[in-house]
């Protein structure tokens, strides 16, 4: 007799279990994934900071723009200078 109640209290613990399990939250904002990204900063190597917004490329181009005004390429001579 004493098995039926025990035996019912599993199965209901189980299910109940189950079903936590399988619905978890959303993140913040109620929707899963990732967060959305904020700007991205790109520190050049002599310590000006580069940004660039969300969908935009990552900001070592713009630096290289600079640092490459003639498009010959950047050397360790030419880092050296600047």
């Amino acid at each position: 007799m004493r098995f039926i109640p025990l035996a019912t209290l599993g199965v209901a613990s189980l299910t109940l279990f189950a079903a936590a399990c399988a619905s978890a939250p959303g993140g913040p904002g109620g929707s899963g994934g990732p967060p959305p990204m904020g700007p991205q900063i790109f520190v050049s190597p002599f310590g000006e900071p580069f940004k660039s917004q969300p969908g935009e490329p990552y900001p070592v181009a713009a630096w290289f723009a600079g640092a490459d005004a003639n498009g010959d390429g950047i050397g360790l001579a030419r880092l050296a200078l600047e």
